[in-house]
């Protein structure tokens, strides 16, 4: 009994101690934020009264005082927003016996303290006056997974993130962090996902011919579907009741209830991915060197590159700017091109501690992308600011 109350009193001192740090920790960080908006509010009051009681030559001299500051105020607070970060307190659960007689504490688990940066929701207004041709690109979240696993992913509304794993044969959910909340294990390795509209489901696919939906929320499995004498690689939501899906050299619309190919395309070569705007409006790869738009059954362009970049994930921005994966190993950048088929500019993804990008995703109407990487075996969860 003695030596249970003892590893009680070591559990609660643990815990009280990490509260205490954290909670130190959290009122500097909320001080700091409060002066800030002490020298604005003395600035606001300050203009009231000169511009109520001061004469003009009063106001501007005030008025010259607050711009001298407000330079250096603005750096200040940009600084201080850029070193915030979400803090998470989990309790790891202990899983070796032995180590009871040593250390009981760490038999029954330990306290861990994630620290990751806060993924801040943009303003429509800010994000429209972004120079996504120019703009740099920053890492908020690396995620580490099994090296050569390929992995695809998709933001669900704006605090999960769902990561289908080949390696593990698994869907992973986290949360706007980066932080691991949930796994669902599926039978067979997964390829890619789609969102299926504004609903809580999302579509899996396997490179068989099935489609898994699933439950983002409760992570479980709502319907499995078999296609018609078709495999999937790619696939995209068209609408309730189609998908488009992709595999070597064709294309096919897939009934999404029954999995019946409604349509199909051949394409000029391998597509891995395709990207629907809707059903008559599609991106999608053809062969190792060729992106192609098609709309209304009439192709908008091709865009050709003259290495071979083995095109595999592709997505467009908030302004309508597409942007393809190039997994080949002499290419290994994200080519942003404009939706009249322009390169805009090839980015590296080496500096983001990728090799050969496979997927890349934007959340809905956002700034925040994804970038999975299918050599190194991570992803990273990135901004455009």
């Amino acid at each position: 009994m003695s030596c249970i109350n003892e590893v009680y009193d070591k559990l609660k001192n643990e815990v009280l101690s990490s509260k205490k740090r954290l909670c130190l920790r959290l009122n500097e960080e909320g001080d700091n934020l409060s002066s800030f908006r002490s020298t604005i509010d003395n600035w606001k009051t300050v203009l009231d009264i000169s511009n109520k009681h001061g004469s003009d030559q009063q106001c501007l001299v005030e008025l010259n005082k607050i711009l001298a500051q407000k330079t250096t105020t603005e750096e200040k607070i940009k600084e201080a927003m850029e070193s915030m970060r979400n803090i998470e307190v989990t309790f790891k659960l202990g899983s070796d016996i032995n180590e009871f007689k040593n250390d009981a504490t760490k038999c029954f688990g330990s306290l861990q303290i994630n620290e990751s940066l806060v993924m801040r929701t943009m303003s429509k207004e800010k994000r429209m006056h972004i120079d996504l041709h120019t703009a740099n690109i920053v890492v908020l979240k690396t995620l580490e997974f099994d090296k050569g696993s390929t992995v695809s992913g998709l933001f669900i509304g704006d605090h999960s993130l769902l990561l289908t794993s080949s390696s593990t044969q698994a869907l992973l959910k986290y949360d706007q962090s980066g932080n691991f909340i949930s796994k669902l294990q599926l039978t067979i390795a997964p390829r890619d996902i789609t969102a299926m509209g504004n609903s809580i489901k999302v579509a899996v696919s396997s490179p068989y011919t099935t489609i898994y939906i699933i439950d983002s929320i409760d992570m479980i499995i709502l319907q499995t579907i078999q296609l018609d004498q078709m495999c999937v690689y790619g696939i995209s939501y068209v609408n309730d009741s189609q998908f488009i899906v992709a595999y070597s050299g064709k294309l096919a619309w897939v009934d999404a209830t029954t999995g019946t190919i409604v349509k199909d395309k051949r394409t000029k070569g391998n597509t891995c991915f395709v990207h629907a705007i809707n059903d008559n409006e599609y991106i999608y790869a053809e062969g190792s060197d060729m992106v192609s738009l098609t709309v209304n059954d009439f192709n908008k362009f091709t865009y050709t590159t003259q290495n071979k970049i083995f095109a595999r994930g592709i997505d467009i921005d908030f302004k309508g700017n597409i942007y393809i994966a190039g997994n080949g190993r002499e290419d290994g950048k994200i080519h942003q091109i404009t939706n009249s088929g322009e390169l805009v500019r090839k980015i590296p993804v080496y500096p983001f501690g990728l090799t050969r990008p496979w997927i890349i995703r934007f959340k809905k109407d956002s700034n925040i992308l994804l970038i999975t990487c299918s050599i190194s075996g991570k992803a990273v969860v990135c901004e455009i600011a």
